[in-house]
């Protein structure tokens, strides 16, 4: 379950390390068990351009988690690309 991935800190605010594939075939998030342990990876179809592979990965993320997409969580925290 996508949920257990949730790092939490002690303030009860949690964090969620994935890895986003754009301009993937499908949009999904899946669990890939790796040795060094398990790997949330979220592929979405489109293109990172004007934030639109950004806006796709919320929006799966939400739906995955049972979240609104509109949640007033700070959602929009600059993204860290490889």
């Amino acid at each position: 379950m996508l949920s257990d991935h949730i790092h939490w800190k002690d303030t009860g605010i949690g964090s969620l390390q994935v890895r986003v594939t754009p301009k993937a075939s499908a949009n999904r998030v899946r669990i890939e068990d790796r040795t060094e342990g398990p790997f949330v990876r979220v592929d979405v179809t489109v293109a990172p351009e004007d934030a639109k592979a950004n806006k796709q990965v919320i929006k799966l993320l939400a739906k995955e988690l049972g979240l609104p997409n509109t949640d007033p969580c700070d959602y929009s925290r600059p993204y860290e690309s490889r």
